[in-house]
C-alpha cells in the first residue's frame, strides 16, 4: 500500500465529505498482431483502472490508424460508467483519435477508456500522443423542431421518470427533456436505499431497536418540547410503542415515527405537511416500484432513523447493491415500454406560458444548437437542485465556499431559474445538506449502509468520535470539527460484520481507509491492527 501526502482540507457538498483518494494503476498487453510500429496492423489491448475495476480497450489498427474499438468494464456502475463503455468506443473508432469527449456523467470511466486506449497504442509500438488530435464537432446544426404532447417533464432522473410512468398509466402522452447524454441525474448516484415506514418487508426482521425508539422519544421531550408538531407526533408514537410492548407482534414502526424522525432530523424547521406527505406515501412507493420490477426488499438500519427502515436492492447472490445504479436502468426500461419520448442532450431554457400565465410547454436547445419546442398541456419540473453549481451554492450559503460536490454535472439549478422567470417563488434555498462520507477524488458516496451494517468512524487516536447512525448534519459537524482541530486524519472505518466478504476492497491511501464496497472485517482484531498501523504512520 502506498501512502501519499495528506491533503490539507477535503470537504464535500450536498452529498459530500472528507475521505480518501484511490490510486490508479495501468497495464497493457497485446493480442497477436501481424505488424507493430509505424504500420501497425491488428488488434491491440490496453487496461486501466476505472471506477469499479479494470476497463479493457481493444483497438483495431490498420496501417497505423485506428479503424475499430471495443471496450469492456463489467464492474463499472450500471447506468453511469456503463454508458461510457457503450458510447466512447464508437467515437474513438470514427474519429481515429483517443481525445474524444467523455460522457459528462461518467468522467472516471471515460478517462479510463482513453487511458486504456493509450496503453493499447503503446502495445502496438506507437506513441499515444500521435492519436490525441482534438476532435471537432463539425456537424451541421439540426433543424429546429416542435413536439406536441400532453405532458412535458424537464429532467430524466428518478422523479422525472416516475412522473412519466404515472402519467402514461393515466393514458397521457409524455415527453421528457434531459440536458445530459444519459438519464439518471443525481438518482443514479444514490448508493444506499429508500426509507419507508411500516412496510411488509420490515416485518421480515426481528425487532431489536427499542433503544432507538426510546432515544427518539427522549430527544423529542428534552429538545423540542416547544415544537407543537414534534410534541404531538411523540405523544402518538409513545402510545403506539406502549401498545407494541404489550403485544410485540411483527416489526415496530409507524408513519408517525418516521415523521418524528424526519422532523427531529430537520431540527423542527421542516414543513410538517410535506413531511406527512413523504412519510405516509413511503410504503406505497415501495409497492409501486415493486410493480415495475424494482424490488427493494432488504431492510436495514440507516442514519437518522430510530428503527430499521432503509429498503435496499440485492443481486442474484443476495449481496446488497447501490440503489441508484440498480433502479435507474429499470425505470428507463419501463419508460421506453410505456412509450415515453426521452430527448437527451436537450437543455430546457424557458417555460412557455399562455395569455393567462399557465405553463404550456418548454423551449430547449438540442445537441447541435437547434431549438426544440415542446408544446404541452402541463409542465412538470424534476430538475433537482443546484449542488453542481458552486457559484449558486455560495450565493445562498457563503460558508460552503471551497467545498466540492458529489452532484451530477447537470444539477445546475436551471429548473429553479426557469420557474423564477415566470414568477415562481423559492423557499429554504440555504438548506443545503452535506454528506458526511465520500471518496474525495471520485466524488463517490460511501453509503450509509456500511455504517448501518456496523462500520464505525475513528479519529487520529483510533477512537470513535460520533454516533455513526446519527443524522447527516450531526456526523458532518463532527467531521468538520476534527478538521478544525487537526485530528481528522487518519480516518478509518471498521466493519464488525463477520459475514461480509473480504478485506481486499479496502484501499489505503492519504492515510485513510476507504471502504470502496461491502468489505469484510473477517476478524475485528485485524481491523484494529490496521487502525493502529494508520495511527503509527
Amino acid at each position: 500500500m502506498k501512502n501519499t501526502k495528506m491533503k490539507q482540507s477535503i470537504a464535500a457538498l450536498a452529498m459530500a465529505a472528507v475521505v480518501a483518494v484511490s490510486l490508479l494503476g495501468y497495464g497493457c498487453g497485446s493480442k497477436p498482431a501481424s505488424t507493430t510500429g509505424a504500420g501497425a496492423t491488428g488488434d491491440f489491448t490496453g487496461t486501466a483502472k476505472g471506477f469499479g475495476g479494470d476497463v479493457t480497450v481493444t483497438l483495431t489498427l490498420t496501417d497505423g490508424k485506428i479503424t475499430g474499438c471495443t471496450a469492456e468494464g463489467a464492474d463499472e456502475t450500471k447506468g453511469v460508467g456503463s454508458k461510457a463503455i457503450e458510447q466512447l468506443p464508437a467515437a474513438i473508432a470514427e474519429s481515429g483519435s483517443i481525445a474524444v469527449d467523455g460522457v459528462s456523467t461518467a468522467t472516471i470511466t471515460s478517462n479510463a477508456i482513453k487511458e486504456a486506449a493509450a496503453a493499447a497504442i503503446t502495445a502496438a509500438g506507437l506513441k499515444p500522443e500521435d492519436f490525441q488530435t482534438a476532435v471537432e464537432n463539425n456537424a451541421e446544426p439540426a433543424e429546429d423542431s416542435t413536439v406536441d404532447t400532453d405532458i412535458v417533464i424537464v429532467g430524466a432522473g428518478g422523479a422525472g421518470m416516475t412522473a412519466a410512468l404515472t402519467a402514461t398509466s393515466e393514458g397521457k402522452s409524455v415527453v421528457i427533456v434531459e440536458s445530459q447524454p444519459v438519464v439518471g441525474g443525481n438518482s443514479v448516484r444514490a448508493t444506499g436505499g429508500m426509507n419507508a415506514g411500516k412496510t411488509v418487508y420490515q416485518d421480515e426482521n426481528e425487532f431489536a431497536e427499542g433503544a432507538g425508539v426510546e432515544k427518539t422519544l427522549k430527544a423529542a421531550a428534552e429538545k423540542y418540547a416547544d415544537n407543537e408538531t414534534i410534541t404531538a407526533l411523540a405523544a402518538t408514537v409513545a402510545e403506539q410503542w406502549a401498545a407494541y410492548q404489550a403485544n410485540p407482534t411483527g416489526y415496530f414502526d409507524s408513519v408517525e415515527l418516521m415523521e418524528l424522525d424526519t422532523m427531529i432530523g430537520g431540527k423542527g424547521i421542516n414543513d410538517p405537511a410535506l413531511v406527512e406527505t413523504l412519510c405516509s406515501n413511503s410504503a406505497d412507493a415501495i409497492d409501486w416500484l415493486d410493480e415495475h420490477g424494482i424490488t427493494l426488499h432488504s431492510v436495514s438500519s440507516f442514519g437518522g432513523a430510530s428503527v430499521k427502515r432503509i429498503h435496499r436492492p440485492v443481486n442474484a447472490e443476495g449481496k446488497t447493491v447501490s440503489v441508484g445504479s440498480y433502479m435507474i436502468p429499470l425505470l428507463e426500461e419501463n419508460c421506453k415500454k410505456a412509450g415515453v419520448q426521452i430527448l437527451l442532450n436537450t437543455t430546457a431554457n424557458e417555460i412557455l406560458t399562455d395569455a393567462n400565465g399557465a405553463a404550456v410547454g418548454v423551449k430547449a436547445t438540442g445537441s447541435t444548437g437547434e431549438t426544440v419546442t415542446v408544446n404541452a398541456k402541463a409542465v412538470v419540473l424534476t430538475t433537482g437542485g443546484f449542488g453542481a453549481n458552486l457559484d449558486m451554492v455560495t450565493e445562498y450559503k457563503p460558508e460552503l465556499k471551497g467545498f466540492m460536490t458529489t452532484n451530477a454535472p447537470g444539477i445546475l439549478g436551471q429548473g429553479i431559474k426557469m420557474a423564477q422567470a415566470i414568477g415562481a417563488d423559492t423557499v429554504d434555498m440555504d438548506q443545503i445538506q452535506i454528506h458526511p462520507t465520500v471518496e474525495a477524488n471520485t466524488a463517490a458516496l460511501i453509503t450509509e449502509g456500511l455504517r448501518g451494517d456496523g462500520a464505525v468512524l475513528i479519529n487520529a487516536e483510533g477512537k470513535r468520535f460520533c454516533n455513526e447512525l446519527a443524522d447527516r448534519k450531526a456526523r458532518t459537524d463532527a467531521i468538520l470539527g476534527l478538521m478544525e482541530n487537526g485530528t481528522w486524519a487518519p480516518m478509518a472505518a471498521k466493519l464488525m460484520r463477520a459475514e461480509l466478504e473480504s478485506m481486499k476492497n479496502i484501499t489505503l491511501c492519504e492515510n485513510v481507509v476507504t471502504i470502496r464496497s461491502a468489505v469484510n472485517a473477517a476478524a475485528e482484531a485485524q481491523m484494529d491492527a490496521l487502525a493502529a498501523e494508520l495511527v503509527a504512520k
